[in-house]
């Protein structure tokens, strides 16, 4: 397993999934749709059961961590159609479950992509898929931070 510390994110991606996950909470209690009870119990509750007893059956499969940083594959596009399917049927439930997560992800401090941040934590794992909004920035302030390191 690979400790959470090895992607620990800077200011900047904290600061990134802070103002991104309240703007997901913000318009999931804002939007155009009813927020009604169901929403947030998939959401909130739902979703991320689900996506923990699917990390915790594939950990029972391998050892081996999903993916590192960065990375592209079949794990990150069913993640990507997952999230489709979810906004197509429940775009407050998709906001609620997206935005909770970056704040988590904030909260620990933790890199790659929200989608693991809570089953991460839970089965103190370092699964992870490709995130396309935050692995940049992460990459920018770990290369910005090797080059202020003594040598």
């Amino acid at each position: 397993m690979i400790r959470q510390t090895e992607r620990a994110i800077g200011p900047i991606g904290t600061a990134a999934r802070v103002l991104v996950g309240a703007g997901l909470l913000l318009l999931a209690f804002l939007g155009p749709w009813e927020l009604w009870w169901w929403p947030a119990v998939v959401g909130l509750v739902g979703v991320p059961v689900a996506v923990l007893g699917l990390q915790a059956l594939r950990l029972r499969l391998t050892r081996d961590p999903l993916c590192s940083t960065g990375c592209s594959d079949a794990g990150t596009w069913l993640t990507v159609g997952a999230g489709i399917a979810l906004w197509i049927l429940a775009p407050a439930a998709f906001l609620l479950f997206f935005g909770a997560t970056m704040l988590v992800s904030a909260l620990r401090g933790y890199g790659g992509c929200e989608v693991l941040a809570v089953s991460n934590w839970i089965l103190r794992r370092d699964d992870q898929v490709f995130c396309l909004l935050f692995s940049p920035i992460d990459r920018a302030e770990a290369s910005v931070g090797a080059d202020r390191r003594p040598t």
